[in-house]
């Protein structure tokens, strides 16, 4: 099986343009095997949890977008895969604060993320490459849960193409790490 992380299909998008290097992560059990540096994962995308009102204006277009492009058929379009850089846990509003023109979502969503009484709210930095074409994946062929998806085969990774440059992604990656400090070592 292929490790798949799943995550709102906007937020899939953003990445793999490159427009955001950052995802959140409540914490799951299973979301804990993606929180360590090195670890590589395909993101899963889903319309699922999708809202408006959880998006900052600037990017209801994307929304939208993202929205019109689900597929009628059922099918999941599998196309950006995903090294973690580093990781932090965040128990203090203020780290999320710190992080807020870096996410798509507004800061009341991200706040609610950072209440939840199961584990910190974990924060990974990406680096993110993308098929051009998806691969499409059957709901039904895939399994796991609590944000873990196991792909029932490897999409093709000769064909990706990188989010950033190297020089944009670690211009991102300074102004994280300048915001949160060193990462703090999420333990599985």
């Amino acid at each position: 099986m292929t490790p798949a992380l799943a995550e709102w299909h906007v937020v899939v998008e953003a990445i793999a343009r490159g427009d955001q290097v950052l995802t959140l992560r409540a914490g799951g059990p299973g979301d804990k095997a993606f929180a360590a540096a090195g670890s590589a994962f395909w993101l899963y995308p889903g319309w699922e949890q999708q809202q408006a009102s959880e998006v900052k204006r600037v990017w209801h277009g994307e929304l939208a977008r993202s929205n019109r492009e689900r597929p009628t058929d059922g099918t999941i379009p599998i196309r950006c895969h995903c090294t973690v850089e580093a990781a932090w846990e965040l128990t203090d509003s203020a780290q999320l604060v710190a992080l807020d023109g870096w996410l798509l979502w507004t800061s009341a969503y991200a706040g609610s993320e950072l209440g939840w009484p199961a584990a910190p709210l974990t924060v990974l930095l990406l680096r993110a490459a993308s098929l051009i074409e998806p691969f499409p994946v059957q709901p039904g062929q895939s399994s796991g849960g609590s944000g873990e998806v196991d792909l029932p085969q490897q999409p093709p990774t000769a064909d990706l193409i990188p989010a950033l440059t190297d020089t944009a992604f670690q211009m991102r990656s300074d102004a994280v790490h300048d915001a949160l400090g060193a990462p703090a070592g999420v333990s599985a």
